[in-house]
């Protein structure tokens, strides 16, 4: 799926979802704006910079720099147990 290219669109489709996992910086400070549950995928990144203290938002941050090394099984864990 893209992302739309209007930002209001794209705020609306966040939003309206229940969870957003993401990579995109844009999108993970869009669902911040909204409250929207979200699971931001950090290439290495200190996810406590990156997103504010809260239940709705948590950063999986790779050992490495390569977000594709966050495993499949983290984020499902993280999803299904907060």
């Amino acid at each position: 799926m893209s992302l739309p290219d209007d930002l209001g669109k794209l705020a609306a489709l966040i939003a309206g979802s229940n969870v957003l996992i993401t990579t995109n910086l844009a999108a993970m400070q869009l669902a911040v704006a909204v409250q929207t549950f979200t699971i931001g995928l950090l290439d290495g990144s200190d996810a406590k910079k990156m997103l504010p203290k809260s239940d709705k938002f948590v950063g999986l941050s790779a050992t490495t720099q390569n977000v594709a090394d966050i495993a499949p099984q983290q984020v499902l864990e993280t999803l299904t147990h907060g």
